[in-house]
């Protein structure tokens, strides 16, 4: 029954979710302050999963009308667009074009748009495309590798319920072996509904940069300041949770 801080570590993307799922039901309020998630990836950059708990998690997330895994992660980032052959300004030219299409599938939560079009006018500013142009001229200050999605003169409202940024803020570190770690940091996070999908575009985001600074993701980490259950029962979590382990 610790409501925290947690830390969840893990080769395994599903068995990280999972096991950070049992540790919020286990709390009396289904809350922890902070959760930590750490999931390594493969030798290929790729995080491992169980097709069983991303089916079953997407089937429930279904049932209650929420978005599956793969929809969250790609509004972290949109891998569908992006070609590892072709140069990264075409990722960002196929997205300005499906931008009014997209911001209808995600409404209001489009972190991607937020880290390459971030402000708003002519400061406007692609963080992504700054910061790996940055490095590639020679800036080697670590501090440059971090990206915000909270933006307060857009954030800061009256609104009693918002539900976007949860994501504030990404950085990137280069570690040893030549991997790239990618961390993202959440004021607020949903473990049922949202956290898996998180975990996923993370990693996806991750791949793209450390793609364009020619090395391979090594680990994401994800920081809930406050991991919350979510908008799904506690009930079918429960359930949910037999199902995986049953099988």
């Amino acid at each position: 029954m610790n409501n925290g801080p947690v830390l969840v570590e893990d080769s395994n993307v599903s068995d990280a979710w999972l096991r950070a799922l049992k540790a919020v039901l286990a709390t009396p309020k289904h809350e922890i302050a902070p959760l930590i998630v750490v999931v390594h990836a493969d030798n290929s950059g790729a995080l491992a999963e169980s097709s069983f708990v991303r089916v079953s998690l997407d089937r429930m997330l279904k049932v209650n009308g929420w978005p599956p895994c793969r929809s969250v992660a790609s509004s972290i980032f949109p891998t569908s667009l992006w070609n590892p052959a072709r140069p990264r300004a075409d990722l960002f030219t196929r997205y300005n074009r499906l931008r009014a299409r997209l911001r209808r599938v995600h409404s209001p939560g489009r972190y991607f748009e937020r880290l390459v079009d971030y402000g708003r006018g002519p400061t406007a500013l692609n963080q992504l495309d700054k910061i790996l142009n940055a490095r590639k001229s020679g800036v080697t200050r670590r501090s440059l590798l971090q990206a915000g999605v909270f933006d307060p003169w857009q954030d800061h409202t009256n609104q009693r319920r918002r539900g976007f940024p949860c994501l504030q803020q990404v950085s990137f570190a280069p570690i040893a072996g030549g991997l790239l770690a990618v961390n993202g940091f959440y004021a607020t996070q949903y473990i049922s509904d949202r956290a898996y999908g998180n975990y996923l575009g993370l990693a996806d985001l991750g791949r793209f940069v450390a793609h364009e600074l020619g090395i391979r993701l090594g680990r994401v980490t994800c920081v809930a300041g406050l991991a919350l259950l979510g908008k799904v029962k506690v009930r079918e979590m429960r359930e949910l949770v037999c199902q995986i382990d049953a099988e």
